[in-house]
């Protein structure tokens, strides 16, 4: 037990041997000092332990379970179709980056393959269709002259030459050289053609109706460049020299995307064109809406602005470009940007300027830009 005022802890008993007993006094410091010390190891232990394993668990995660996770995410990504995504080359461990490296490596050879199937494809359709094309010719051929002989004997002469005035523009399309895609407009006018010779040859037999309208939809595709949405070169071209021939002056400009023959070959045409979608964007945006803007083709564009007469002007809407450029974003492209180099020109109002000669000073502009890093615009002088 212990003492009255709490500082021993008395041990002992009366003896058996002899009338007498033995007691020991500890002191209270002694009883519990190292008791003290085994209950502070252990709970240094047990949070030790504690932080430990939450040091492990979180290493674990970035460690084995991120990179799982992403792995997981990119799989699924290219399952629904984003077959240009690829994992970092960059791991914590080299087991995952051999596991990246190796998962890219098989990606890129479906990709090949299934490119390569594509093609193959491709040709052998084509080889199909030419050689149904080669078939099909002599057929029409023949069925034509014995339909212009039988009608020769009926004295329709007005129709056959009709007749043949339309079959020979039919002859000219059919044998048309790089007739993997045409206009929908020349497609239209060879159909109509077609439909008409069958008129000829059965009179009151043949009905037909094409579900267009012809003033409007048939214009603006002949005008306009399917990929971008933009004016087309024919109608852009012959939009602005008319413009020029009015003297309001303006604002003229030529530019070409830098590097783009790179984008092309190293991330694959699909990326090209996601480029040039983009890059017609930021123009049409940098410009006003009766502006006219128009794709010269591949990755060339151009744009006219009536009423901008000073350097200083010309400067704001150009910069509105080259910004525009720089918020692009395709992650194809693994960060690359996008450049264009530019030249233009200020046409002062009341100046009635020769198209040709404008457009070759702001193609020489577009050259002396490119000796510039990133996106630069050069002026022509008139």
């Amino acid at each position: 037990s212990w003492s009255d005022n709490g500082k021993y802890l008395v041990l002992g008993g009366s003896s058996t041997k002899g009338d007498f007993g033995i007691f020991v006094a500890l002191e209270k410091h002694r009883v519990y000092g190292n008791y003290q010390t085994i209950q502070l190891i252990i709970i240094l232990l047990v949070v030790s332990a504690i932080v430990l394993l939450g040091v492990i668990t979180l290493y674990t995660r970035r460690v084995v379970y991120a990179p799982l996770r992403e792995l997981l995410i990119a799989m699924k990504k290219i399952e629904n179709g984003e077959q240009s995504l690829r994992l970092p080359d960059k791991a914590d461990t080299v087991e995952f980056r051999q596991i990246n490296n190796s998962f890219n490596q098989m990606i890129d050879t479906i990709v090949n393959l299934r490119m390569r199937s594509y093609e193959e494809r491709i040709q052998f359709d084509e080889a199909t269709l030419k050689y149904v094309q080669l078939q099909i010719k002599p057929h029409f051929f023949l069925n034509a002259l014995t339909t212009i002989h039988s009608m020769s004997y009926q004295n329709r002469n007005e129709e056959i030459r009709d007749y043949i005035e339309r079959l020979s523009r039919n002859v000219r399309y059919l044998f048309k050289s790089g007739m993997h895609t045409v206009p929908l407009t020349e497609e239209i006018e060879h159909i109509k053609d077609y439909i008409a010779m069958q008129e000829i040859l059965y009179p009151g037999c043949v009905f037909d109706f094409i579900d267009i309208d012809e003033k409007k939809n048939l214009k603006t595709l002949s005008e306009t460049d399917q990929m971008t949405g933009l004016l087309n070169r024919v109608s852009g071209e012959k939009r602005v020299a008319a413009a020029m021939k009015k003297g309001k002056g303006g604002l003229f400009i030529l530019l070409d995307v830098d590097h783009f023959k790179f984008f092309n070959d190293t991330y694959g045409h699909g990326v090209g064109d996601k480029v040039i979608i983009n890059v017609a964007h930021c123009l049409k945006s940098a410009f006003r809406d009766n502006d006219i803007v128009f794709r010269l083709g591949g990755d060339e564009f151009s744009a006219y602005a009536e009423y901008v007469h000073t350097e200083e002007s010309a400067n704001k809407v150009i910069k509105r470009f080259i910004d525009g450029l720089k918020e692009i974003v395709i992650p194809e492209l693994e960060g690359h940007p996008i450049n264009a180099s530019i030249g233009a020109i200020v046409v002062k109002n009341g100046v009635l300027e020769d198209f040709a000669q404008c457009y070759k000073l702001v193609d020489d502009g577009v050259y002396a830009s490119k000796k510039i890093d990133g996106s630069a615009v050069t002026f022509a002088k008139q």
